[in-house]
Parts: C-alpha cells; sequence; structure tokens
C-alpha cells in the first residue's frame, strides 16, 4: 500500500527533523557545561584526578554522564552513548 503526504507535511516533518538534529548536536557538544533542557541541582568537588578524566573522556567521545547517588554516600557516574 502507497502512503503519500502533501508537500506541508513533507516540510512539517523536514523541520521537525531538523530541530531534533539540533539538539542532539547540542547535546552530544563535549565542551558544553550544561545538559539543553537540563537543570543544574548542585556540584560537588571530585579529587580523584581518574574520575576527573574518565568524565573528560566519556563527554570527549559523545557520551552524556548520568550520576547517581549510592545507599552508602557514593557518588556513581555511567557514561551513556548518544550516538
Amino acid at each position: 500500500m502507497n502512503t503519500f503526504i502533501t508537500q506541508a507535511e513533507a516540510r512539517r516533518q523536514r523541520k521537525r527533523l531538523r530541530e531534533f538534529e539540533e539538539r542532539d548536536a547540542k547535546q552530544r557538544n563535549a565542551w558544553a557545561k550544561d545538559w539543553p533542557g537540563g537543570v543544574n541541582i548542585g556540584n560537588v568537588q571530585i579529587v580523584e584526578q581518574r574520575v576527573i578524566g574518565a568524565i573528560v573522556a566519556a563527554r570527549k567521545l559523545g557520551h552524556a554522564v548520568v550520576v547517581t547517588a549510592e545507599a552508602n554516600g557514593d557518588i556513581a557516574f555511567f557514561a551513556l552513548g548518544l550516538r
């Protein structure tokens, strides 16, 4: 079954795709301090250089870094691929 869309609908879909691509490009920006659309809820000082290096490397590789608080008080960092 062939499905056709109008030119107006095609333009709307192209515009929407561009918006998604722009948002995705902003999220992959390794040098961004803030996450597009995100809210900074706090900061901590990390002493371990290996952890800082791993976070910086993950961001440069285009990963999001998710932070969770463990029950024992530790902070855990997870790199999630965006591409």
